[in-house]
């Protein structure tokens, strides 16, 4: 999507990590995370592929929403709305609601996650938010975000990892980030100018000028004068007419002569061939000025998710429903039953949701509002909804138990980690609250390993390098401990006295090897 070619040109401003480390760089901010920007329709492209079962489509999207949650990020979902554009790469498109919104929708809101509908384009949208700094970057296949204005993307695995076969190659992304100093002669007018030339969403430039072509044109500074003249000039005035007619023909001859150097070669034929109707300035525009809440005077609309704003920063305050987690599985799904429930959360959810339950604890220290982590906690922040909680008389065995190992894997970019033992009962009982019982338990599960193909995790937890090992897993239990790795600057914070008793602990071990020897 967006500009072909455009990508490549780009791989200077590029830097190479893994989701899990990316979102730990804004732990330390006032959001308490990276807030990353998430264009709906996208989604909606890549759920299409799912196949077989009840809403294969929701279920796709189901777990990577888990995946998100499972590696700390703190998501804003933008939708498209009423006024994009009607027509994209020549074809007319259907502004109708996609199907899939309303549950995408309530999904999101089980995770906790932020959404909102862009007047125009999702993507024009997410690049005026990662502009002033309401999102920290965008998830996205589409370089068409940098030419509305963003400043970092991160491109979706689905996009770059075609053909990854290691999960350690799997668990990389790419992130890009402009301005650059490698990329000094490139900005926003630069590569609007390239998609002018060269063809992008709204148009599909001029014959036989490819990107090499374009960019060189640009460094030559036909992209900036160009965007500077219909910016200043009104589209319809005399003024940007006499620009343009100059501005031609100094083009004409750059592309016959090279003057400047900087072309891979000279283009007569092109120079000759350039149409009356180039530049078309409502193109041009289209990037320029498009349709957003900015252009509307309605970026009021972002207030609640501008951190420190009077103190209504929702980024602090939302976390996921465990009860309605449950009731949405039930609701889409087939095995939306409570043992299978329990089994697929045990091993897609549960990991994510221990780290916004550490994240919490966290924010309540801040705020000098500290508190255990505990059933009462835990019910309080992470089971919102009408849900009547039965107390049955069950124990409620601590959550947080011991570390019991560190490790640097190579599947988070060697960041430090602790194998955390957590008893997942009170989330269970949590769970069982959202489970109205309206499905019953098929003989055979048939997507019982479905979540470990959609998350692509690895069990090679030493981080040995090179192809991930094929492994026969067992059945999970619907009880029991889980041992979970998670990143030690999260736990250091949230729950010091669990580092200090592992220190005590290998000192004790270390002390006793020692007078062996």
């Amino acid at each position: 999507m967006g500009v072909a070619g455009l990508w490549p040109l780009l791989k200077p401003a590029q830097s190479v990590t893994t989701l899990t480390a990316l979102s730990l760089t804004k732990f330390g901010a006032p959001s308490r995370g990276f807030r990353i920007g998430i264009d709906a329709s996208i989604w909606f492209v890549h759920a299409g592929y799912g196949k077989e079962g009840e809403n294969p489509e929701l279920r796709t999207i189901f777990f990577r929403c888990a995946q998100l949650l499972s590696e700390g990020f703190l998501p804003l979902f933008v939708f498209d709305g009423p006024l994009r554009p009607g027509v994209k790469r020549g074809k007319r498109i259907n502004k109708h609601g996609n199907k899939l919104v309303t549950g995408m929708q309530a999904m999101i809101e089980s995770f906790g996650f932020e959404y909102r509908t862009a007047p125009g384009e999702a993507e024009a949208e997410l690049a005026f938010l990662n502009r002033i700094g309401v999102i920290d970057g965008i998830l996205s296949d589409d370089v068409d975000n940098f030419l509305f204005g963003a400043h970092t993307v991160i491109r979706n695995r689905s996009s770059t990892h075609a053909h990854a076969k290691s999960t350690i190659d799997k668990a990389k992304v790419y992130t890009y980030i402009l301005p650059h100093h490698a990329l000094s002669d490139i900005n926003r007018e630069e590569l609007i100018f390239i998609a002018l030339c060269s063809g992008g969403d709204y148009g599909t430039g001029l014959e036989n000028c490819g990107v090499k072509i374009s960019y060189g044109l640009a460094r030559a500074g036909f992209g900036k004068t160009l965007c500077q003249a219909a910016l200043t000039y009104d589209k319809d005035s005399d003024e940007l007419q006499h620009f343009l007619r100059q501005w031609k023909s100094e083009l004409a001859q750059e592309l016959k002569i090279n003057a400047s150097g900087l072309l891979p070669r000279k283009s007569p034929k092109l120079a000759s061939t350039i149409p009356d109707s180039f530049p078309d300035i409502k193109v041009l525009l289209a990037y320029l000025r498009p349709v957003t809440s900015e252009s509307l005077g309605r970026s009021a609309h972002y207030d609640d998710l501008v951190v420190n704003a009077g103190g209504h920063n929702r980024w602090l305050k939302k976390d996921p429903s465990l009860p309605l987690l449950a009731e949405i599985c039930e609701f889409y799904f087939e095995w939306g039953f409570l043992e299978s429930i329990i089994k697929r959360f045990r091993t897609v959810i549960f990991h994510g949701i221990t780290l916004r339950i550490m994240r919490r604890a966290c924010i309540l220290k801040q705020a000098c509002e500290a508190k255990p982590i505990d059933f009462e906690t835990i019910r309080g922040y992470f089971a919102s909804g009408d849900y009547v909680f039965e107390d049955t008389g069950c124990p409620r065995p601590e959550f947080i138990r011991h570390a019991s190992k560190t490790r640097t894997h190579e599947s988070t970019s060697h960041t430090l980690e602790y194998r955390v033992a957590v008893d997942p009962t009170i989330l269970v009982q949590l769970l069982t609250c959202g489970v109205k019982g309206i499905r019953r338990p098929d003989d055979e599960d048939e997507w019982a390993e479905f979540e470990e193909l959609e998350n692509g995790s690895s069990d090679d937890e030493d981080g040995v390098k090179g192809r991930a090992k094929k492994k026969k897993h067992p059945r999970p239990t619907l009880s029991g401990l889980l041992e979970l790795w998670l990143p030690a600057v999260l736990v250091k914070e949230a729950v010091p006295g669990l580092v200090e008793a592992y220190e005590v602990v290998q000192k004790q071990k270390e002390e006793k090897k020692a007078g062996k020897g």
